[in-house]
């Protein structure tokens, strides 16, 4: 572990810099020190980024050096990346647990970075892509995957280009885990359970809930706050939609928390009874017409 004393730059930092990557695998089988800071601050994970060496920064991660490094203005390799219009580098890093909501001393983030230096376009792409990556785990039910990109930066009250938020997905699968997370954790932001189901889907994510006969998720929405008479864009409360599809426990759920609305006036002034009557459902027809 030589160190120059008055940049203390290591052999790593220059052969990082330098783009030898046989050099920095040599250095790495002698045990130097991965995160080692010259005085700048930089690592030489730092240096690679700096200069465009993906081979190297690729290899670094994979062997653990600290992904979230930054120099001494406080501008860390996402920043670097960003500037640069870097996006392989921007998703090597993120996978890697960089997280990508910081600032440095000038209060510049990554993504501003990316725009005052040409390079919006391939920001805002990436950025697309990490929330398409949210709500796939979402749908998965991936609550540990869900949770690291959250706390990485991903905003969770934004949507993918047409597609539903991490929430909406989340109860549209039934992932009750997903979404009592959400709905929580302190990693995913401040406010009230029912504050965040208000930025993160809208009121509507019970409907689609009650539609799918998701029980647990619908008792969390309810639980949090969410009016089980709350209406749709077709004045459709969660109980029509339920007794449209047949979803008998959903149906017992919200009567028990509002029995009053079982006459709800829904679009042409239609009941759940006629919903459930109009779709064909029998049993559910039966059930109603006993309340």
């Amino acid at each position: 572990n030589i160190v120059e004393e008055e940049t203390k730059l290591t052999p790593l930092h220059y052969a990082a810099k330098n783009g030898r990557l046989d050099a920095v695998q040599f250095l790495y089988g002698k045990k130097v020190a991965l995160n080692a800071i010259d005085k700048f601050g930089r690592t030489p994970l730092y240096m690679a980024v700096l200069q465009k060496q993906g081979a190297i920064v690729q290899f670094l991660l994979e062997k653990q050096a600290n992904p979230n490094v930054c120099c001494q203005c406080k501008t860390t390799a996402v920043s670097k990346a960003a500037e640069y219009g870097d996006k392989k580098m921007l998703t090597q890093l993120l996978e890697a647990g960089a997280a990508w909501n910081t600032d440095n001393v000038d209060g510049e983030s990554p993504k501003q970075l990316a725009a005052r230096n040409g390079h919006g376009l391939p920001w805002d792409i990436f950025e697309s892509e990490q929330r398409e990556k949210l709500v796939e785990a979402a749908a998965n039910g991936d609550i540990e995957h869900v949770g690291q990109l959250i706390r990485l930066g991903v905003d969770p009250t934004e949507r993918p280009d047409n597609s539903m938020s991490a929430l909406e997905t989340a109860c549209a699968y039934g992932r009750a885990d997903v979404v009592k997370f959400l709905l929580y954790d302190a990693s995913v932001g401040a406010g009230t359970a029912l504050d965040r189901i208000k930025s993160m889907g809208g009121i509507t994510v019970i409907h689609e809930a009650a539609r799918k006969g998701h029980t647990d998720v619908v008792v969390l929405l309810l639980g949090a706050g969410l009016a089980p008479d709350s209406r749709d864009a077709d004045s459709m409360t969660a109980l029509h939609r339920a007794a449209a599809r047949g979803q008998k426990d959903v149906v017992e759920l919200l009567l028990r928390a509002d029995s009053s609305m079982i006459d709800a006036r829904g679009l042409n002034d239609a009941t759940p009874l006629h919903q459930a009557a109009l779709q064909g459902r029998g049993d559910m027809v039966t059930f109603l017409l006993g309340k």
